[in-house]
């Protein structure tokens, strides 16, 4: 019974104190949210929206330009590109399909309290170059990509050519002619056209390795890949059929990394693109026809290290690793190819037919359009960046 009294003794002990505490819980209640709401009302007042254009932008058509954040006080944001497009994120990418002046508003908002930031940007022109060779007309010419459906001529052709590589260091074309069996260079004044080499049986495309000062040429007729020393004109076989009895006419040729990439475009045997060293250590089919099937053009996407190459059986551009693995589809084709060129900055592949039909698409195969219809014999296609 003493032990009974006790606990009730303490429990009556424990009550007078919560009575004695409930009216300083009370203003603790009433005072933690006043101080609360004085707390949000100066970070209200502190909502600032600011934002700069990154300056390593290019503010030009097909370009990504970044925008970075620079508001305070605020944790959601909504972006307006001036031409219909928007964005939600603290920072922002966009890219302009067409030229002009767009306003570019960002609206941060916090705790209830919002404020617009706008500045206009000036979107020029994409007046990058694609060069490629016009047979019917036997001229070099050029197509601006912010004016595509005006081509220009850049120079007469000494005959009819297909293989074509642009030095962007020096600022020249070189070119393979059928014709007359011989490499060319000139300049992009068509000033001063040099012959390069000559004897060839049948020159095809070209891959240029500014690095060793050195051209190579795929030589269809005589089913050999040659290089040229540019120091003195000096040819030299790196790879023919005595290497391997399925390499005959070689017809697309690029360059990665010490490698060769080609296409030999024998029917039923050599198809359908070969891989070997530029030290001649080397060559091997890395893509059968019953994978690849048959083409012409080859380009190397030495940023993805990728490999386009035309499937003309298949009417389609197809792409590949390195190595030949995981070879797909990547976009319809209409004729043959042998023009493949990638503008990594704008995220561009562009390829063109004997049909002179020109069309773009994504890195990915998406959004695949026609550039324009130059209704003309075309071989080779060159990019020539113009910022």
């Amino acid at each position: 019974m003493a032990h009974l009294n006790k606990i009730q003794d303490i429990q009556t002990r424990k009550m007078r104190n919560l009575h004695k505490k409930i009216p300083q819980l009370l203003v603790l209640a009433m005072v933690i949210p006043l101080l609360s709401s004085c707390d949000n009302e100066d970070e209200t007042t502190a909502v600032n929206a600011a934002f700069a254009v990154d300056e390593s932008s290019e503010l030009e058509v097909g370009y990504t330009i970044s925008f970075q954040n620079a508001s305070t006080g605020a944790f959601s944001y909504l972006w307006s590109f001036g031409d219909g497009n928007t964005a939600i994120g603290t920072n922002a990418t966009h890219v302009y399909a067409m030229p002009g002046e767009y306003e570019v508003t960002l609206e941060a908002s916090g705790n209830g309290s919002r404020e617009v930031f706008s500045e206009a940007i000036m979107i020029s022109p994409n007046n990058s170059e694609l060069y490629f060779i016009d047979n019917d007309a036997l001229k070099m010419r050029k197509i601006v990509l912010g004016d595509p459906k005006n081509p220009v001529d850049v120079f007469d052709l000494p005959g009819f050519c297909i293989g074509m590589e642009y030095d962007e260091v020096n600022e020249e074309l070189y070119y393979s002619d059928d014709d007359n069996k011989a490499v060319y260079k000139n300049d992009l004044s068509g000033s001063s056209e040099v012959e390069i080499a000559s004897g060839f049986a049948g020159p095809r495309d070209l891959a240029f390795d500014s690095e060793n000062n050195v051209i190579y040429v795929a030589d269809r007729s005589a089913d050999e890949i040659v290089k040229v020393e540019l120091s003195d004109n000096s040819t030299s076989v790196i790879y023919s059929v005595a290497d391997d009895s399925d390499f005959l006419l070689p017809v697309g040729l690029d360059l990665y990394e010490g490698n060769l990439y080609a296409t030999a475009v024998e029917e039923d045997v050599a198809e359908t693109v070969w891989k070997g060293g530029t030290d001649g250590s080397g060559i091997e089919r890395i893509i059968d026809f019953n994978t690849g099937g048959f083409g012409y053009g080859l380009e190397v996407d030495e940023v993805n290290e990728k490999i386009y190459f035309d499937d003309n059986q298949g009417s389609n551009i197809r792409r590949a690793n390195l190595d030949g693995t995981e070879v797909e589809n990547f976009a319809p084709n209409t004729d043959r190819t042998y023009g493949i060129a990638i503008f990594h900055e704008i995220g561009k592949v562009f390829w063109v037919g004997e049909d002179g039909i020109l069309y773009s698409a994504n890195l990915d195969g998406t959004e695949v359009e026609t550039v324009v219809n130059l209704d003309t014999d075309i071989r080779g296609l060159e990019l020539r960046k113009v910022n």
